[in-house]
Formats: structure tokens, C-alpha cells, sequence
């Protein structure tokens, strides 16, 4: 009997239990253009309440939160709402959750991921010599390779430029990840792991000290088919604006 009893009393305070947090679905998510998404919601239950504040957040973390990119909307239509948002890069996975509370609380929806892919070889502004590089209008051959063990930092993948046997300076370049058709942006060495789509220069010239290429320039790579890649940077620069210009191929 007092199994029971235990058992009926259970039951009935959750029969008595109406209101709650709202309740969402899984985030569904639509690419709208080559670096924008249409992000969208439904609210499966209101919990009782009155909903007032509902959105999403996102990151390049598993599971983001209010502490992440955010945005807040102010119109729901039959239950559901959404939003595009837009400046991801190629290669970037980024993951969604929607949010909403009403007076009985807050709730996260589950996460829905998205990875932008690279639908063909970036377009190339410059024109250069394949197997050269230009330092301060100095022209010279590097010696070519790349491997995941010339990477630094967060990178995981690295190219190593090496200028020594012509008595020049080496560059080795560090992906987050291998690197494949695309536009990479030249970051610090602390924002390495920030997007799929940077990249860190470090130049090397014997005794001194490393000096990061400046940050905000670009490196385009283009997949050629052959098991070989096409690395061109057009218009770098080092020490605040000492030009540098490279074209090289090689197999990853």
C-alpha cells in the first residue's frame, strides 16, 4: 500500500505541475548565400506562460551559449521565428541553438551545426612567377614542403618556405586546419584556431627573432587537381609594411 501511495502522490503533483520553461525544437538551418544562413525555431510549448524573449546564439564551440554570438528577435509568427546571419567564412562549422523564457524560466534548444563549404578555387588577383617569392623587391626560389609538423600554436597544419640555401629569409605558414581551395586572412598567433579560414606567417631570418607577417592580408590556395595546391599571396607585408609576394606549388 504505501508503494502505492508513493506512486499516486508523484502523479498527481506532476499533473499539478502546468507551468514551465519554454519547450523548442531543434534549430533548422538553410544556407542563403556563399557566408549567410536562414536560421529558424519552433516553439513546441509555451509552458504555460507568455513568451518573452527568444533568439539564437552560436559559436565555433559544440555548445554555445548567451556568453557566444547572439542575436534577440522580436516577432514570432505562429509559433515559430528566425533570422539570416551572415559573415562566416569557408570551412567554418559553426553551432546553433535557439533560446526563449517566459515567466517561468529560460530554456536552450538541442544544437544543429552547419560546416560552409569551398565551392570552387578563389579567384586570384595577381599574377606571379610559380617557385618564387619577392622580399622588399628582392626575388628568390624557397624550398617547398608541408606537413602537419611545421605547424605552430593551435595550427594544425604548416608550409614551410625555406630561404637558406639562398641565403634568405624562411616563412612557415600555420592552418587551423589542411588547407584546401579558399581565401585565408593573416591572423596573430593567438587567432590561429579562431576560424577555419586563418592563417599565421612567421618569418625567420637566422639569429633574430621571429617576426609575424601583418596581420589582415590575404593567402589564396587553389586545389589543382594533381594531389598538388597553389599557395599566392599578392600583397603581404612584415614589419608594418615592408612588401612581400610568393607563388608556390606543392603536394600535401
Amino acid at each position: 500500500m504505501k508503494k502505492i501511495f508513493i506512486v499516486f502522490c508523484i502523479c498527481s503533483l506532476m499533473a499539478c505541475t502546468k507551468h514551465f520553461p519554454p519547450i523548442l525544437a531543434l534549430p533548422t538551418i538553410e544556407i542563403n548565400g556563399d557566408d549567410a544562413v536562414k536560421v529558424s525555431a519552433e516553439i513546441e510549448s509555451n509552458g504555460g506562460g507568455t513568451i518573452d524573449v527568444v533568439g539564437f546564439c552560436y559559436s565555433k564551440k559544440a555548445i554555445p551559449t548567451l556568453a557566444d554570438e547572439q542575436v534577440m528577435l522580436d516577432e514570432i509568427v505562429a509559433g515559430s521565428f528566425s533570422t539570416i546571419l551572415t559573415g562566416f567564412k569557408p570551412l567554418d562549422t559553426i553551432y546553433f541553438r535557439a533560446f526563449a523564457s517566459n515567466e517561468y524560466g529560460f530554456q536552450y534548444s538541442g544544437v544543429s551545426k552547419i560546416t560552409f563549404q569551398v565551392t570552387g578555387p578563389p579567384i586570384v588577383p595577381c599574377s606571379l612567377t610559380d617557385g618564387q617569392m619577392i622580399e622588399d623587391g628582392s626575388a628568390y626560389s624557397p624550398s617547398v614542403s608541408g606537413s602537419p609538423g611545421y605547424a605552430i600554436g593551435h595550427g594544425t597544419y604548416g608550409i614551410s618556405l625555406s630561404g637558406y640555401f639562398s641565403s634568405k629569409a624562411s616563412y612557415s605558414m600555420s592552418f587551423y586546419k589542411k588547407p584546401a581551395n579558399g581565401t585565408y586572412t593573416v591572423c596573430s598567433y593567438d587567432d590561429i584556431d579562431k576560424s577555419d579560414s586563418n592563417v599565421h606567417i612567421q618569418r625567420n631570418d637566422g639569429w633574430n627573432s621571429p617576426t609575424s607577417i601583418d596581420t589582415g592580408g590575404k593567402v589564396y590556395v587553389v586545389e589543382n587537381g594533381d594531389g598538388t595546391v597553389t599557395v599566392t599571396f599578392c600583397s603581404l607585408s612584415y614589419n608594418s609594411g615592408i612588401p612581400l609576394q610568393g607563388k608556390v606549388t606543392l603536394t600535401l
